[in-house]
């Protein structure tokens, strides 16, 4: 069943996922590879965000890597613990593998509180002996969540990139995690820039996360995007 939603870019269409236990649904564009797929944790969660408030977004970034994009909503808090967010999402990972995709075909990506509750998943996982995704993306991520990824054994996560403003209050989480992941030998990249990424030098987040995300959706790359991913950081 086709969604309506506003400001969603040309090409790109909202359909409701049958057969989940939660609300979620599939922002798709009109062509793309049907064998990988972004599984994005929506930002907002402790302010009443959910998928319908959050598809404008997010369909612009579908627009732009061209991957389509399961989008999925949360048991909340206070409602529910804090950890009943973590569980949803491990749970429509395995959905999704139940379905035929591979983890090596699946990106975690999300922002704000969604970031922190995509790292969190990546931790209950691993402890679980269930197969990683190709990697992770997260924006501005919050890491004040319970319990914390800031805490864990790091041991074996997927590459993930950290986008993070100098003047977010996320900021020192968000390099300490960095450093953590480092420390544990996760390929980790932490940015940090002027004032708060998601409204300043957005198109340049973009840019990156759109290479960060096509490189590993596509590891048997050619030699060029293999060296613009490893140029990507040069001065970071």
């Amino acid at each position: 069943m086709s969604l309506k939603g506003r400001m969603m870019p040309e090409g790109i269409t909202a359909v409701k996922a049958e057969y989940l236990p939660i609300n979620a649904e599939w922002i798709h564009p009109e062509e793309t590879d049907e064998s990988k797929a972004i599984l994005y944790f929506h930002g907002d969660v402790f302010a009443m965000g959910n998928l319908k408030s959050q598809r404008s977004f997010i369909s612009n970034i579908v627009a732009m890597v061209g991957f389509k994009t399961l989008l999925f909503d949360y048991h909340l808090a206070p409602k529910f613990p804090a950890h009943a967010a973590v569980n949803d999402s491990a749970e429509i990972y395995l959905w999704m593998l139940e379905q035929g995709y591979q983890p090596e075909d699946i990106i975690f990506a999300g922002d704000s509180s969604g970031g922190g509750i995509e790292l969190g998943t990546l931790v209950k996982l691993k402890e679980e002996g269930i197969p990683m995704p190709s990697a992770c993306v997260a924006l501005s991520p919050s890491l004040d969540s319970t319990p914390s990824p800031l805490f864990a054994d790091l041991t074996g996560l997927p590459p993930i990139m950290i986008h993070v403003g100098n003047e977010d209050v996320q900021r020192n989480n968000a390099t300490s995690f960095g450093e953590r992941a480092d420390f544990f030998g996760v390929d980790v990249r932490v940015k940090i820039w002027k004032g708060m990424p998601l409204f300043e030098d957005t198109t340049e987040v973009m840019k990156q996360v759109d290479s960060f995300i096509k490189h590993n959706m596509h590891k048997e790359s050619s030699f060029t995007a293999a060296y613009l991913y490893m140029t990507m950081f040069l001065h970071i």
